[in-house]
């Protein structure tokens, strides 16, 4: 059996299927709107790391212009050491970095632990305060021995220089006439002997002159 509608009943029903996908459209925005506003309550971190004190509490009204921030993030896996060089030695650093070279952390403890890094950060800039330069080794930190905050000891050779005579930093005294050491001579008699000191490494001074390899100096 063949039905036919009129024209007037045809328009009605396709003035509803307009009605009906407004209303779906008006309904996927509203779900749209919803969904924003649930990503206003979930706050995604930038970073992968470990997170510090929170410092609101559940029910806190938290906005990003507050001072105090919600929670303090710190990578960790990997993890930047930065140390701080007098500013005489950047050529050096800095061609250390060119060379990708490899630096030894020695954390202290009761069992002391040593990991490497490499050194990839100079800093762009001279510290006018202290008048050294800041450099950064990265190093993977897989097993996290080292934590943010930790005071470690940096070992990286940046120069080597050969025929250079060392003797304990307390032989090495200041002077008028600039640094001297006292030089036990053969008949057992002391003098006094300007040398020129290169540097300071914890307790040893490097002197690259006014020494000679096998002479005693007195402390």
């Amino acid at each position: 059996m063949l039905f036919r509608s009129s024209e007037a009943a045809t328009e009605t029903a396709r003035q509803n299927v307009e009605v009906l996908k407004a209303s779906i459209a008006a309904g996927q925005a509203q779900l749209d709107m919803q969904r924003t506003q649930l990503d206003y309550l979930t706050i995604r971190a930038p970073i992968t790391g470990r997170t510090g004190t929170i410092n609101a509490k559940l029910g806190a009204f938290v906005r990003s212009a507050d001072l105090l921030p919600l929670v303090t993030i710190n990578q960790t896996k990997p993890i930047l050491v930065a140390f701080a060089l007098p500013q005489f030695t950047l050529q050096q650093l800095k061609a250390a970095m060119d060379a990708k070279a490899e630096a030894k952390i020695t954390v202290a403890g009761a069992k002391p632990m040593t990991v490497s890094g490499q050194l990839n950060f100079v800093d762009n800039q001279i510290d006018k305060t202290t008048g050294t330069v800041t450099g950064k080794v990265l190093v993977q930190n897989e097993d996290e021995a080292l934590w943010p905050g930790l005071a470690v000891t940096v070992a990286l050779t940046v120069e080597t220089k050969r025929n250079v005579v060392t003797v304990p930093a307390a032989a090495v005294l200041p002077a008028q006439q600039g640094m001297i050491v006292w030089v036990l001579g053969a008949d057992n008699r002391v003098s006094v002997r300007q040398v020129v000191q290169d540097r300071v490494i914890g307790q040893t001074s490097y002197v690259t002159s006014g020494l000679k390899q096998g002479e005693q100096i007195g402390r």
